[in-house]
């Protein structure tokens, strides 16, 4: 006889957990850097501006509006892709929330994509896809000069989705660029 004692018991098999069930995805959310979470919200929303009225004309009172795809002569290529820079943006941001890393730092990456959105967006602001000049003569041949009339008294400009793009993507890039100042030591 062994003078051994004899072995415990298997344990008890745990309750089943009350409650949902977290998933990885939801983990990775929960701990990731709430700073990161607004750069994606601010990408993506400024890329969904891209969708609402963007542009605006109007004459005589009857208005007309396009978003930033509806692209008369290609002078509208600054407002889409600037939108388009800043969704990659938001995609530069949520790399950590997915375990991916850069050669780079993140914030660095994150300021130089949006900087590059603002800058677009920037430039758009001086080319406006509906505006006559960019179209062509439309009162070419009228000798009555009622044509240039009308068209002088056209109003050409950008509508809200153009400035919500855009003050999103000014925000995220000085939201951005604070952080990354403070990170390198320059803050």
């Amino acid at each position: 006889m062994s003078d051994a004692p004899p072995p415990p018991p298997p344990p008890a098999p745990e309750p089943p957990a009350s409650g949902p069930q977290v998933t990885a995805f939801e983990t990775a959310l929960r701990s990731s850097d709430p700073r990161d979470l607004a750069t994606i919200a601010l990408g993506f929303l400024a890329f969904i501006g891209s969708f609402m009225p963007f542009y605006h004309v109007a004459l005589m009172g009857i208005g007309e509006h396009a978003n930033a795809w509806h692209d008369i002569d290609g002078t509208g290529f600054w407002g889409w892709f600037g939108c388009v820079v800043a969704l990659v943006g938001a995609a530069v941001a949520a790399l950590p929330l997915l375990k991916q890393a850069l050669p780079v730092r993140q914030t660095t990456a994150t300021v130089t994509v949006f900087g590059l959105a603002f800058l677009l967006l920037f430039i758009a602001i001086f080319v406006n896809p509906l505006s006559g000049a960019n179209t062509g003569d439309a009162c070419k041949g009228d000798s009555t000069g009622l044509c240039r009339a009308l068209m002088g008294s056209a109003s050409i400009g950008h509508a809200f989705g153009f400035w919500f793009a855009f003050v999103l993507v000014l925000v995220a890039l000085g939201f951005n660029g604070y952080r990354h100042l403070k990170e390198i030591g320059r803050l």
